[in-house]
């Protein structure tokens, strides 16, 4: 039996957000966080710690191959709470899954699942060449399949977010140039008729670390969100391309031989807006995975020659500084070493099982001690900025509960 009794679903926590925003009129949402690793699975904890916050640990499919399965990274994850007797709730959310990697998350233990299938594929051959063309789902079909995984996850009290719209930017195997906003009409319906518990609309902001955040289609979020209240229906909202990727960080990265042309993110005056009206999820990911190479460029920069102690780090140090070809995960696109951004590109020879666990002991402790600590600063100030601090959550609405709640 998959042990989730430590876990809390994502309506709980996002719901806790909605009516202290209603109660209290200040807009709240949680952070979302990706992880990898462990060591920033205890970064963002910690963090949360700090900001006294619930929060929500999420992985993408991505990373539950990185890692093996997606029990793995559940394992991981409340290995790393049991080790801080972490005693804020955690939500554990599988971002941008499909129908395959939903199932497998929803028997794996995790608490929350999105299934995303407001895109779709095809094939065009254009001059002789086969082009891959990304487009928007039709309703019909997006709410179908939406409505699958909702079925299956309410059975155990797992909750379910979907997507509306396209986002530009690389996300997983997804990649599109352009952004598709669904009406405030479409949006209804697809919650309404999907019964999922948080819909993630397109809406201006943008996967990856390059952004060029233009504005955030206040319009839509408001236009949606009326006809919902009119309904008497609590429908929370989430941000996705959310990263803020602060302007430091990208002088921090640089200053230790990275490389990134025109990095930019969300402004936290967008952000913010967006919690206004009616956001209660903020997905982060870009900065997380920034910091965190910086700290190990730093970390081989101030300690000159540590990658000859051991063939761990020496793996490492050839990708981001030396001649070992490095691949994003992606893309499959062979990166320039200032290029790798990604933790996953340069771990990828690291025992997994190292990566799972603990590093104390091993040759990975101080690097990662520093990871821990440039993760849980920055969670803690996104948290602050995000008004969760302190948020208490009705500890009554648990997986079983939510279960007893969805089935009646």
């Amino acid at each position: 039996m998959v042990e989730t009794k430590l876990l809390y679903p994502l309506y709980t926590l996002t719901s806790a957000a909605e009516h202290h925003s209603t109660r209290f009129e200040r807009p709240t949402a949680i952070g979302a966080f990706n992880v990898n690793f462990y060591s920033q699975a205890v970064g963002i904890l910690k963090g949360l710690e700090i900001a006294r916050a619930p929060g929500i640990i999420q992985a993408s499919k991505g990373a539950c191959d990185f890692q093996g399965s997606p029990l793995e990274i559940q394992k991981m994850t409340l290995s790393a709470m049991k080790d801080l007797n972490h005693e804020y709730p955690i939500c554990l959310h599988l971002d941008h899954g499909n129908k395959d990697s939903c199932l497998q998350c929803i028997y794996s233990g995790f608490s929350s699942v999105m299934i995303d299938a407001s895109t779709k594929k095809r094939e065009e051959i254009r001059n002789g060449n086969k082009v891959i063309i990304e487009e928007k789902t039709p309703l019909e079909e997006n709410i179908e399949a939406t409505k699958e995984i909702v079925k299956a996850a309410h059975k155990s009290g797992i909750s379910v977010e979907g997507e509306i719209g396209v986002l530009r930017g690389k996300e997983g195997d997804k990649e599109s140039s352009v952004e598709i906003y669904a009406s405030p009409e479409e949006i209804f319906e697809y919650g309404i008729r999907s019964k999922l518990d948080i819909i993630a609309p397109a809406c201006g902001t943008c996967h990856g670390p390059i952004k060029e955040f233009k504005k955030l289609e206040e319009g839509l979020l408001e236009g949606a969100r009326q006809m919902f209240y009119e309904e008497g229906i609590e429908m929370p909202f989430c941000l996705h391309g959310s990263s803020t990727i602060p302007p430091e960080m990208v002088a921090e990265f640089m200053k230790y031989g990275g490389k990134i042309k025109k990095a930019s993110g969300v402004p936290m005056s967008a952000i913010k807006r967006a919690i206004e009206l009616g956001v209660r999820k903020v997905n982060i990911d870009s900065d997380l995975r920034m910091g965190i190479t910086t700290v190990f460029r730093k970390y081989f920069q101030e300690h000159q020659g540590i990658q000859n102690t051991n063939e761990i780090l020496k793996g490492i140090y050839d990708i981001l500084y030396g001649n070992k070809e490095a691949k994003d995960p992606k893309s499959g696109k062979i990166l320039v070493n200032a290029e790798v951004l990604d933790p996953r590109v340069y771990l990828v020879d690291v025992p997994k099982e190292l990566l799972r666990k603990s590093p104390k002991g091993s040759c990975l402790e101080e690097v990662m001690s520093l990871v821990e600590a440039q993760v849980s600063n920055h969670v803690a100030s996104l948290v602050y900025q995000f008004g969760s601090v302190g948020l208490t959550i009705d500890r009554g609405l648990t997986l079983e509960a939510m279960a007893s709640k969805y089935n009646k």
